[in-house]
């Protein structure tokens, strides 16, 4: 008989102590890892609706538009009128919001750097194609 590997136990683990480090860090900017994500992702995209964000960072649309919310009473992102769907906003970085996302990028270079640390260059590049694929492949499933 196959014996379990203990995967959901590392894989929570490390996501766990992922999150952990990330927010040490994060911490200094009054962010935090569950919400450092849409700034990420207004810096990368620009201007997007909620839906997008939603989209962006499987996360639940009422945990979104709170985050959003938090967010934009900081002054960090700013909510627009949408022109091609009245019933819509989109949502952009304000200026310290901008700030924020290009010291946030540093923050997670820098602790991907250090998670992986241990690892060689083509260990790194197996884990993170490998975690790719099941990120896909899982995606595909629960769809």
């Amino acid at each position: 008989m196959e014996r379990p590997t203990d995967l959901y136990k590392l894989l929570g683990s490390l996501t766990k102590m992922l999150q952990q480090e990330l927010d040490r860090y994060l911490i200094k900017l009054e962010i935090n890892s569950s919400n450092y994500y849409f700034l990420v992702k207004l810096k990368t995209y620009g201007q997007l609706t909620q839906e997008q964000l939603v989209s962006l960072t499987d996360l639940n649309a009422s945990n979104v538009t709170r985050a959003l919310r938090k967010l934009e009473q900081r002054g960090i992102v700013q909510r627009l009128d949408n022109p091609k769907d009245k019933r819509s906003n989109l949502w952009k970085l304000t200026e310290r919001g901008t700030e924020l996302a290009c010291e946030i990028n540093q923050i997670l270079v820098k602790v991907e750097k250090n998670f992986m640390a241990s690892l060689s260059t083509a260990d790194r590049q197996a884990f993170v194609k490998l975690s790719q694929v099941l990120y896909q492949r899982t995606l595909v499933l629960h769809k």
